[in-house]
């Protein structure tokens, strides 16, 4: 991990460093840029380069347009360090990363002008999931305690136990009982 504290330090930093494994994070205050300047730049210089927004900022406009422009995700300065590390680990795989909060609030666009339904929702926040943290919730959704979870999936109780406590705060639920009752509710 390298920081930069500058726009101009990230691009001399990014000038010598194999970019194919690199995933930026982004701090849309970082001095000598504002807003999603920096992203546009690195984005038109380097068009591959998997790049974040790192803000304490939740402007939807500037996340709605950062993911226009192929950004790997948004995270929330104030976000727990768990979740942030699960975060780039996912973006790093490939995939996009945007907190349950922010996809439940920002105002999507469906082709038929329609808002999301919560299915929908909790599709998208199921998209957002390490592969590792699905399982455990496919297991806990078919009534498997954390006992028979680390049997299946071969983890610690306490790995497991923080999976479903990253669970129960994604979906905003505070036992089994609720989390199966959203998983009903939305199909």
């Amino acid at each position: 991990m390298e920081v930069a504290h500058s726009i101009d330090e990230a691009i001399a930093k990014l000038n010598t460093c194999n970019r194919d494994e690199y995933l930026v994070l982004l701090d849309l205050s970082m001095p000598g840029v504002s807003g999603l300047e920096g992203f546009n730049f690195f984005r038109r210089q380097w068009p591959t380069l998997k790049i974040a927004i790192y803000s304490g900022h939740e402007d939807h406009n500037l996340i709605l347009e950062a993911l226009r422009n192929q950004a790997a995700g948004f995270i929330p300065k104030s976000m727990h360090p768990d979740l942030v590390v699960d975060a780039v680990f996912l973006m790093l795989d490939g995939g996009i990363y945007m907190p349950a909060d922010i996809l439940l609030s920002t105002p999507f666009q469906s082709e038929s002008n329609t808002e999301p339904n919560q299915s929908q929702k909790i599709q998208r926040i199921i998209g957002t999931m390490p592969p590792r943290r699905l399982e455990v919730l496919q297991l806990m959704a078919n009534g498997a305690n954390n006992k028979e979870v680390c049997r299946q999936l071969n983890m610690s109780v306490n790995t497991v136990k923080t999976h479903v406590s990253l669970i129960f705060a994604t979906f905003e639920v505070h036992s089994r009982q609720e989390l199966v009752s959203l998983m009903q509710s939305s199909r």
